[in-house]
């Protein structure tokens, strides 16, 4: 060890700065609740994540430890699908019947979880692997499921692209690397639910899969963690430290989530068609017209299993994550209210970026035009976002410059019949100012 010389330590001199813990939200003695001055470590993590979640469902603060526990296990053994949904139904569009479905599984899990925390044994429970959303791209089925089991019920939440995941044994992140991950995350939340959420699962196909080796598909690593309940020690050949981590699957709330893209006219449509063929006379000639007649969004709510499996999806896979909800893709008038039109629209949000005293508006005429261009594209809602913020980027640069600038408005009403390719100009971006 080098020499400091006297009365020099290593770091002496330099001012001690407490880490705050995750949140930004720093506790000294004064400010902990009573019980808590001597929490640390996970003890102290997990008195942070209990104190802010009740303060987020309760005016009441609780005090201790045991009583944030307390607040928290009585919430999640009382809430219902209602609430679920009349909290989340402000901020999830066009999918309302869809959020119910989630709301629904979400309660049924937790009843699964509680009976086993009682004492009832495994095998007199039904099996709940995990839930399974199909629809297209930017249909919200993320957006969802955050709102669902991160921001109301308050579940650790990781998500995980399964794009870019590889079998065990290839290079690259592998599902033994997300378990861990997860596992470690519990070890420090002592008797927190986590939910693992695999977003582009149908990227691994049999028929995409990138070797014909079925050992080498990535959803198989998934099979014994789905299917055990109860501690799952991830395999020491893939581990970086002495001792394998152990993941608490009975506290993990699986998701998966793809968009299925053209599995409704190539895959459903044919089915369909299969099975009226069976039928004989006039009552077939309609069925076949009316399935021919169907659209995609039509197409996927008929989505079945066996469709899943057509597309190439593992059987064995698909057994473990068999509770499906198929969400419709978002219409003009949908995303139109993602943009202006609720507590939580992009309008909101971006004007939280202007500066202060400057709001921020979107007619409706701008809405409705950023909405079908959207739906036009092929990212969808997402589309939204990338179209609006060179606009409020340009208005907030130049109500900066102004100080009587009041208000910056979005208008496209005297736009409508634009040239097609034409998104705005500077007339359509208005800058409001004060009267003298």
């Amino acid at each position: 060890m080098a020499r400091t010389g006297r009365g020099h330590r290593l770091g002496a001199g330099r001012p001690h700065r407490r880490k705050e813990p995750r949140g930004g939200i720093a506790m000294n003695e004064s400010t902990r609740p009573n019980g808590a001055a001597r929490a640390e470590g996970p003890q102290a993590t997990k008195l942070m994540h209990s104190l802010i979640f009740m303060c987020n469902k309760s005016n009441r603060v609780p005090r201790t430890i045991e009583e944030a526990d307390k607040q928290r296990l009585a919430f999640l053994k009382s809430v219902t699908a209602d609430d679920i949904v009349a909290a989340c139904k402000q901020y999830v569009v066009g999918q309302e019947d869809e959020l119910r479905r989630v709301a629904e599984y979400a309660c049924l899990w937790l009843a699964r979880y509680f009976a086993q925390k009682s004492g009832t044994p495994e095998n007199d429970l039904p099996t709940l692997n995990a839930l399974h959303l199909v629809g297209s791209t930017a249909s919200g089925k993320t957006f969802i499921c955050r709102q669902v089991f991160h921001e109301y019920l308050g579940f650790n939440y990781h998500h995980t692209s399964t794009a870019s995941i590889t079998g065990e044994g290839w290079k690259g992140a592998s599902i033994s690397n997300v378990l861990r991950r997860a596992a470690r995350e519990q070890s420090r939340l002592e008797a927190e639910i986590s939910v693992l959420f695999w977003d582009e699962i149908d990227k691994h196909t049999q028929r995409n899969s990138r070797s014909p080796e079925l050992s080498f598909n990535p959803l198989t690593d998934l099979l014994v963690p789905l299917e055990k309940t109860g501690v799952y020690a991830i395999p020491e050949q893939y581990n970086d430290s002495d001792e394998p981590d152990l993941l608490d699957t009975s506290r993990c709330l699986w998701v998966f989530a793809g968009a299925y893209e053209g599995i409704g006219g190539r895959i459903v449509r044919k089915r369909l068609m299969d099975e009226a063929s069976e039928t004989y006379g006039l009552l077939a000639d309609a069925q076949i017209k009316d399935i021919a007649g169907m659209d995609e969004e039509e197409l996927r709510e008929r989505i079945t299993i066996d469709d899943l499996i057509e597309y190439g999806m593992l059987p064995e896979f698909l057994g473990r994550a068999s509770y499906i909800v198929a969400l419709k893709s978002l219409k003009q008038d949908d995303v139109a209210r993602i943009v202006c039109g609720t507590p939580h629209s992009l309008e909101q949000r971006y004007g939280m970026l202007m500066p202060k005293g400057v709001e921020l508006q979107v007619t409706d005429s701008a809405g409705r035009h950023i909405a079908r261009r959207a739906i036009d594209s092929s990212l969808g809602a997402r589309m939204t976002n990338s179209m609006l913020a060179p606009m409020v980027a340009r208005l907030a640069e130049r109500a900066r410059k102004d100080e009587r600038a009041k208000r910056a408005r979005i208008d496209f009403s005297r736009k409508e019949n634009r040239p097609e390719g034409l998104l705005l100009d500077e007339t359509d971006l208005v800058l409001e100012r004060i009267a003298l």
